[in-house]
């Protein structure tokens, strides 16, 4: 049950007569009004009497929003209004309603994007930040994403935004890249309009414990798979990721460093760029590190730096590699781990010498290998035990 009397809230420590508080609210609200609750006991009441403020918009940063057929319409002109104040208001606004996926079509039909093409070099950067925030919501749906990066100016303001002297700004952009670039054919249209060079530019500028270092990696990753790669090689990015495996220490960071190097050196090139390189010893230290992540992306990434037969004769010259291995390849928690290091024991194995010591002092170790009964791992593990002396 509430409170019996009328202003309870205001009956703070002291005990004051309830007909005192009544009759001072009432002088002060200009209106005198005697009800059942002034007698003495007071009514039970049945609801309550808190005050609140009965106004339809009450959040002064978003603009009123229309959930009817010109809703959207009304906010996409406001984003242009002259009013700095009224247009941050209607991004708000735009983007809670984008957070519905009927929404977003509709403001994707209305071409609400395109709007946002000149706003994204706003000059002022809490005006740069909250776009690029919703264009990232904009761009959880396909159509999203055409919509764009179909607009060329939208495209060259984000390239220019990329290298904002605002840590947050930079932040959203490279997130909202990294959503772009998930589907291959807009990766296709970041990679032509050079993308690819641009984040290399940004990595290149190495800052120890930069929270958008990962977000570039991942952005790399999407690129990379096709024609970026190549393109990345030649700009010479295996020698920024190189300096990213021997100075950073940030799981994350040498995670997905490790990733990107693996597409590097999947290539002809790549692979010769890794034995020049010495990049095995690096690998090698990474695979006895006691973080999943990143001995498990070491593993993934000597794969195919084991293929050359010059890098076979260097990692058999790296004391207990065969046996570190064999040991991550037994844990049977982590799939994706057994397989890399099945594949790389049996890269070794190309090696006459090594191929008869492994299948006669380690030959019961493999059988016992659990797999999960996973039939890719499963057909790694037969290859390797089938191998001819």
């Amino acid at each position: 049950m509430f409170p019996v009397h009328k202003h309870s809230y205001l009956q703070c420590v002291t005990k004051i007569d309830p007909r005192i508080i009544n009759r001072t609210v009432d002088l002060a609200r200009d209106n005198y009004t005697i009800d059942q609750f002034d007698t003495l006991p007071p009514f039970n009441r049945l609801c309550s009497e808190q005050p609140n403020i009965p106004v339809c918009s009450c959040d002064v940063t978003r603009r009123p929003v229309g959930f009817g057929r010109w809703g959207m319409k009304k906010l996409r002109r406001e984003l242009h209004s002259t009013n700095r104040w009224t247009v941050m208001q209607a991004i708000h606004s735009i983007g809670d309603l984008v957070y519905d996926p009927e929404r977003n079509f509709e403001a994707i039909r209305l071409r609400v994007p395109a709007r946002f093409s000149d706003l994204v070099i706003d000059e002022d950067p809490a005006v740069r930040e909250r776009v690029c925030m919703v264009l990232a919501t904009i761009s959880n749906l396909l159509d999203g994403k055409y919509s764009i990066l179909k607009n060329h100016r939208m495209i060259n303001n984000l390239a220019r935004i990329l290298n904002d002297e605002e840590p947050a700004v930079r932040m959203k952009v490279i997130v909202l890249i990294e959503k772009l670039s998930k589907v291959w054919m807009c990766a296709d249209i970041l990679v032509n309009n050079g993308f690819v060079e641009m984040i290399i530019e940004r990595l290149d500028q190495y800052i120890e414990d930069d929270p958008c270092t990962p977000y570039y990696l991942r952005t790399m990753q999407w690129l990379m798979y096709c024609t970026g790669k190549y393109i990345a090689i030649e700009r010479g990015f295996h020698k920024t990721l190189t300096t990213i495996l021997y100075n950073d220490t940030n799981c994350e960071v040498l995670a997905e460093a490790l990733k990107c190097m693996a597409m590097l050196i999947s290539t002809p090139r790549g692979k010769c760029f890794a034995i020049e390189g010495n990049l095995l010893i690096k690998l090698y230290n990474l695979l006895h590190d006691q973080r999943r992540e990143i001995y498990s992306a070491a593993a993934g990434c000597m794969v195919f730096a084991t293929i050359k037969t010059e890098a076979i004769l260097k990692a058999i010259e790296l004391p207990n590699l065969i046996e570190r291995l064999l040991i991550l390849a037994r844990s049977h928690h982590d799939l994706t781990t057994q397989i890399h290091c099945i594949q790389v024991i049996t890269n070794l194995c190309g090696h006459g010498k090594v191929r008869k010591y492994v299948l006669e002092t380690y030959s019961d170790k493999i059988r016992s290998i659990y797999t999960q009964h996973d039939e890719q791992a499963e057909r790694f593990k037969h290859n390797l035990l089938t191998l001819q002396f």
